[in-house]
């Protein structure tokens, strides 16, 4: 009975999905402020001309002083705002620290996401488990 295995793993499951997914997206707010264009195909910075307030922009918010404030606040939603400004916010992330600690954080639920996988060895097939306890970790380095 397939539906009894889910319902019996539920929490397993969601604990993984839910590990996985902030994992992944903290790694996507990395990517849209500190990502390689070539590498991204397209140009950082969408969710600050977006004025969408991500993980990332929401940390930097919180690190910077009134004057870098005032910078990324005059950037967020501003479908111009130019790549001499992008520029300047990052320096601005670098220096708090907030590539670091997006890191760290992507990487901290990328590990818990993979040491909830490697609890389901023995019940189900290896390369399974497997490629659940490695997906993790490709979340937080890909590079687009």
């Amino acid at each position: 009975m397939p539906g009894c295995l889910v319902v019996r793993y539920d929490g397993e499951l969601r604990s993984y999905a839910g590990a996985l997914g902030i994992a992944n997206q903290i790694h996507d707010d990395w990517l849209d402020l500190f990502g390689d264009p070539a590498a991204l195909g397209k140009s950082p910075g969408s969710d600050v001309r977006s004025g969408r307030r991500s993980y990332a922009l929401a940390a930097l918010l919180a690190s910077a002083d009134e004057t870098e404030r005032k910078v990324l606040e005059g950037a967020l939603g501003d479908p111009d705002c130019g790549d001499e400004t992008l520029r300047r916010i990052r320096r601005i992330a670098r220096t708090h620290g907030i590539d670091r600690t997006l890191r760290t954080e992507a990487d901290r639920h990328a590990r818990r996401a993979a040491a909830q996988a490697a609890t389901w060895h023995g019940r189900w097939r290896k390369q399974a488990v497997e490629f659940f306890e490695h997906l993790p970790a490709w979340s937080v380095t890909r590079d687009r």
